[in-house]
């Protein structure tokens, strides 16, 4: 049982550290910030690259925030769906975003990716 509880911890203290990291972990390149790179599953990309596109033809920045997120569906797609087609939050994107521990560093992390565009694809297992 005490081994159980010590993975648990150790899982959610890597889990964390990687969170804080893809957010705080900036670093200086040739006298340049560099923000650190997230790596965000397909489903998270799909939904962040489709309304970035979007902030270019005047979506705004919180707009673009509240659908990936969309944290009411139904309310979102009705106002998105005056100026453009909605994309449904997929199962994947549930998965992602419905951890209630880190949903503000995963706001964190998407707000950077759409300012900075770093990110990438995390490899499938």
């Amino acid at each position: 049982m005490n081994k159980e509880i010590e993975n648990i911890v150790k899982d959610t203290d890597t889990h964390f550290a990687k969170l804080t990291k893809s957010i705080y972990g900036w670093s200086v390149k040739d006298g340049k910030c560099v923000p650190p790179k997230i790596i965000f599953p397909k489903p998270v990309v799909e939904r962040i690259e489709y309304f970035a596109e979007e902030m270019e033809n005047g979506l705004t920045f919180q707009g673009a925030l509240e659908y990936i997120f969309a944290r009411n569906e139904e309310h979102c797609k009705e106002e998105c769906e005056q100026v453009m087609d909605w994309l449904p939050v997929s199962d994947g994107f549930k998965k992602w975003s419905d951890d209630y521990f880190s949903y503000s560093f995963k706001e964190a992390q998407v707000m950077l990716a759409l300012i900075y565009g770093n990110y990438q694809v995390e490899e499938e297992k």
